[in-house]
């Protein structure tokens, strides 16, 4: 996936730290922008510049972001773009920014499997918060199935012919080493 991203950048400009780099702090701002979109469709102007200014403030986000430890710059990006297409289908219906929040959380598990954990998350307390919104009918169940499945395709398909290898090969339960 990012291999994608960057073999069109590197193409025009020599690798170096900085062709590495600033692609990844180009993704951060676009995180930052579509979080004071959402912030301020939820809360109102004065909430979106604090909550953007604390975001980008952020010693965390920023180095992730910066260093591209992971890739952790994409999983923000997919993870705010689809709460923020999530919140569009929630005020709108639309079937359209339902799909496509689904394809961006794909895109997320398909860039790295550890997205399942603030995926499961945030969609646990969109239920919890909206029932509502979240019943499902079919059409609801279709497009967010079918965007999911679009987005995480490679992943999908990788772990199907290898039976599962990504969640059998990552972390095992065990208590052998308890005491």
């Amino acid at each position: 996936w990012k291999t994608w991203v960057y073999a069109p950048i590197l193409k025009h400009w020599r690798p170096s730290a900085a062709s590495v780099r600033w692609p990844a702090v180009a993704i951060c701002g676009l995180t930052v922008c579509i979080f004071f979109q959402l912030l301020l469709s939820l809360h109102g102007w004065r909430a979106a510049a604090v909550g953007t200014l604390l975001l980008a403030t952020d010693s965390s986000f920023l180095l992730t972001g910066a260093f591209d430890w992971g890739p952790v710059a994409f999983q923000h990006l997919f993870l705010t773009s689809a709460l923020a297409l999530g919140l569009f289908f929630h005020k709108t219906g639309s079937l359209r920014a339902l799909g496509l929040a689904a394809f961006r959380a794909g895109l997320g598990l398909w860039d790295k499997a550890l997205f399942l954990w603030p995926l499961s998350g945030v969609v646990i307390a969109s239920i919890a918060i909206a029932p509502k919104a979240w019943k499902p009918t079919r059409s609801k169940v279709l497009t967010a199935v079918l965007g999911f499945v679009i987005g995480a395709f490679p992943f999908l398909a990788f772990n199907i012919s290898h039976h599962f290898v990504t969640f059998r090969s990552n972390g095992h339960f065990t208590l052998s080493e308890f005491p």
